[in-house]
Parts: structure tokens; C-alpha cells; sequence
């Protein structure tokens, strides 16, 4: 083997890791991205053209498990504005029936942002269509848990919720509701017991209501 040829073979897997992390950074921005968030982004990219569901939200997301043809993408922390990227190069890749399940993080920041939460939110909603999507109203925070349930401004939250039923029914989709939720069903404020998380999971997916 010539040393010309041992260097191509070299250079092949080293451009392609480059490729991969530029490809994941790019597409998860603004989010913060770690090489490892930036790698995690790449792979899950990948995986979108074979999914038939995907449900893109927050670390209430991440604790999802995917299976069954369901794709759960979510990132700890992501706001509406820093998932829109990922949001809509996910739907320009595949057109899946598609829920954007985000919401509760933005209402950890000012209220002046609202607005730029709601149009980022618009915005994932024309690159998704004329696919199949739903918006899934955001499930609160359990007041009095520590050390997250009074993190969260609840005038922003039901700000973010009507205007999430503003645009189901203005561009004629379904919007998801919060069920019933029962004392005790967040382990520290704002995630998900196991038996919740398998009722997030039910909601989001929302197979009966297809």
C-alpha cells in the first residue's frame, strides 16, 4: 500500500467525523452543543427518513424511550426558539406526521420573549406542513416540588398555550391536551414519574387519534 493511499484511507473517516459534527452543530443551533450534543444531533438526523412518527421537544422528550416507528428527539433546557432549527430540518428530511411538544423551558425567561417563542413556533409549523402535525399544550410544572415546580412563570405558560390553540385551529391542527394529572406525578417539579412519562409518551404519539 502506498503512502499516498494510506493517507486517503486515513483522511476518508477523519472528513466524515469532521462532517458529522459540523452537520450536528449546525443543526441544533442555537442550542448549546457539545461535541457529544453535536454527534447525538447527527445520529438522530439520521434516523429521521426511517421514522414514522417523530416528536421533537425537551428533556421531558429525551426521557422518552423510541420504538414502535416513533422518533423522540428532545434536548435538557431547549426552548421553542432553540429547537426550531432542528425542528425544521427534521421536516425538510422526512414528512412523518410530526408533534412539537416545547414550551415549559421558555417560561423560565423573561416574559418579553414570549413573542419570539410564539413566531419561532409558526415557523416550525410552515416547515412541517403540509405533513401531519400536532402541538402538544404544555403539561405544568407541579407546584411546591422541589426544586423545580416554582421555577416556571405561569402567566407565560398559559400565554404559550393560547397561542398554541391560536395556531391549531388557525392552520387546522390537532391540538394535544394535558389529561388529568394526579398529586405526586413529577419527581422533582417538572419531570415525569415512570407512569407519567408512559402517559407523555401515549399523549404525544396520540396513535388513537391518528
Amino acid at each position: 500500500m502506498t503512502r499516498g493511499l494510506r493517507m486517503t484511507l486515513l483522511a476518508v473517516p477523519l472528513t466524515l467525523a469532521l462532517g458529522v459534527l459540523v452537520l450536528g452543530s449546525w443543526a441544533i443551533a442555537p442550542y448549546p452543543a457539545s461535541e457529544t450534543i453535536a454527534i447525538r444531533t447527527a445520529k438522530e438526523l439520521a434516523q429521521v427518513p426511517f421514522a414514522d412518527r417523530l416528536v421533537i421537544g425537551d428533556s421531558r422528550v429525551h426521557d422518552l424511550s423510541s420504538g414502535s416507528g416513533t422518533l423522540f428527539i428532545g434536548y435538557d433546557g431547549a426552548t421553542i426558539q432553540q429547537m426550531e432549527r432542528l425542528a425544521r430540518t427534521a421536516c425538510a428530511l422526512h414528512d412523518a406526521p410530526t408533534t412539537i411538544a416545547l414550551g415549559i423551558n421558555d417560561a423560565m425567561m423573561h416574559v418579553d420573549t414570549v413573542e419570539d417563542s410564539i413566531a419561532s413556533m409558526e415557523s416550525i409549523v410552515r416547515a412541517c406542513q403540509p405533513s401531519e402535525v400536532k402541538l402538544a399544550q404544555i403539561w405544568p410544572a407541579e407546584s411546591g416540588v422541589e426544586p423545580l415546580g416554582d421555577a416556571y412563570d405561569l402567566d407565560v405558560i398559559a400565554r404559550l398555550d393560547a397561542a398554541l390553540a391560536a395556531i391549531a385551529e388557525r392552520e387546522g391542527l390537532k391540538l394535544l391536551p394535558v389529561p388529568p394529572l394526579n398529586e405526586g406525578y413529577t419527581t422533582d417539579g417538572a419531570h415525569f414519574t415512570p407512569e407519567y412519562n408512559a402517559l407523555y409518551a401515549e399523549t404525544l404519539v396520540d396513535i388513537g387519534g391518528e
